[in-house]
């Protein structure tokens, strides 16, 4: 019975992380989430600041979630985006997707 129980919580936890695992749009609006938040931080609450900031977080999430190379491992994803482009870690942003959330796991050297 108890063997039985696991695999039963196994397999549940198994189809809610499958049907959980975020996909690129969603990558793409957490982007674009992170970026405004950033900008708006930097460029203040007035008029201009908020103009700036819809502008630049559409640009940079729209270029950042094209470039992305996502990895699907039907329970979790793992998008890198590459800002060498030359396949090198040092300059890789890596950001975990799991259970309709994102975790940040990677950053390049010059962000550290």
């Amino acid at each position: 019975m108890r063997k039985l129980l696991f695999a039963l919580l196994f397999l549940l936890l198994g189809g809610f992380l499958a049907t959980t695992n975020p996909d690129d749009d969603a990558f793409a609006e957490w982007i674009r989430e992170r970026v405004e938040a950033r900008l708006q931080d930097e460029t203040g609450d007035g008029t201009l600041g908020r103009i700036l900031t819809d502008m630049g977080a559409s640009v940079v999430s729209g270029i950042a979630s094209r470039a992305a190379e996502r990895e699907n491992w039907l329970l979790f994803s793992v998008y890198t985006i590459d800002l060498g482009a030359d396949g090198r870690p040092d300059d890789e942003w890596r950001v975990l997707g799991l259970g309709g959330r994102f975790w940040q796991i990677a950053t390049p050297e010059a962000v550290r």
